[in-house]
């Protein structure tokens, strides 16, 4: 009898990949760019996509478990996105949200991933302690408002390790729900502006 195929934390079938580390410095982002069949990065942006974010969610919190290394992650979210579709055509908003995704990509540093998590929102693991994060996720929002890309940008962050409220023991759902739970937060505030677990920033 055939047994079903085990789920990962999206709910969807998950894939065993077994990667012997002979490349230490190779990330997952660039196995993914090496190993199309993977179907890890999205087509629109380049950047990884939702199932590769899981899995750097993952990592992440492994690295912290072994090693102690702190981060934080931001979930942003494109404002108004929908009113350029509705004014435009989707054709323009896609070439919105791939300069989006370029401009943000551009403001993290090499240690940090970014990957498209849905729709018009975008999901960074930030490695450092919380301040860190919170001034990279900063440099990310106020970067997109002045790119004239239509509108800014909402986050929600959240870290573990030094100054942050995260578990690293919890689920990788947790640490994204906690983000999301910010993100809803800079939404009722006012939209672009970033809400960490210490605290919110406005625009």
């Amino acid at each position: 009898m055939q047994r079903p195929a085990p789920r990962g934390w999206l709910g969807e079938a998950a894939t065993l990949v077994c990667v012997t580390d002979v490349t230490p410095s190779l990330s997952i982002l660039e196995y993914a760019r090496r190993f199309p069949e993977l179907d890890l990065t999205d087509p629109l942006t380049n950047l990884g996509n939702r199932r590769l974010a899981a899995l750097e969610v993952e990592a992440h919190l492994i690295r912290y478990q072994l090693h102690r290394q702190d981060f934080g992650a931001v979930l942003f979210d494109v404002d108004l996105l929908h009113c350029l579709n509705e004014r435009l055509g989707y054709d323009c908003s896609d070439r919105a949200l791939a300069g989006i995704a370029r401009t943000l990509s551009g403001c993290l540093e090499e240690h940090d991933t970014i990957c498209r998590w849905r729709g018009d929102q975008f999901l960074a693991m930030v490695v450092g302690e919380l301040g860190a994060v919170e001034a990279r996720a900063e440099l990310c929002r106020s970067a997109v408002e002045g790119a004239r890309l239509e509108g800014g940008g909402a986050g929600g962050a959240d870290g573990v390790g030094g100054g942050g409220d995260g578990d690293a023991g919890a689920h990788p759902e947790d640490l994204v729900g906690r983000a999301e739970f910010r993100l809803r937060v800079s939404k009722r505030l006012g939209r672009n502006r970033i809400t960490s677990s210490r605290g919110d920033h406005a625009a």
